[in-house]
């Protein structure tokens, strides 16, 4: 998955229905769900990445909540050596042998200001592990 920096901006800041999967919208969702949250929770010692946006789909619920699929995999980065938030800085990238996984990822944004342009008052992520992926599989 490219970092963020590289993604060209569309100039969407939310999106009701289903997500483009290349678009800046949900990269900086999905990166900010590895930073922010999975990277701050998983016990292993390498970083994780997100690889692939499988899916995924906005809904307005006072605020925005998304609702992604995401496939990724262990990084070459320890964590012991970056920090969660400087994962794309350091280019921190999947390599094979490592494990991969499909996460589940919900984020909420709210706003208390007017919804254009939508800019979050608050970002809440969470996160779950939907199962992990055999070496024989191909995304």
């Amino acid at each position: 998955m490219q970092k963020l920096s590289d993604v060209l901006d569309d100039g969407e800041t939310f999106r009701e229905g289903p997500l483009d999967t290349n678009s800046k919208l949900t990269t900086r969702l999905v990166w900010n769900a590895f930073q922010s949250d999975i990277n701050q929770r998983i016990e292993s010692e390498y970083m994780w990445v997100p690889l692939k946006v499988i899916s995924g789909y906005g809904q307005i619920v006072s605020g925005m909540q998304y609702d992604i699929r995401v496939l990724a995999g262990t990084s070459n980065c320890s964590r012991f050596e970056v920090n969660a938030y400087t994962i794309q800085e350091r280019g921190c990238v999947h390599f094979n042998g490592p494990k991969r996984a499909i996460f589940n990822i919900i984020v909420m944004e709210r706003s208390s200001k007017s919804w254009s342009p939508f800019i979050p008052d608050w970002e809440r992520v969470f996160s779950t592990v939907e199962r992990e992926v055999g070496d024989n599989e191909d995304w």
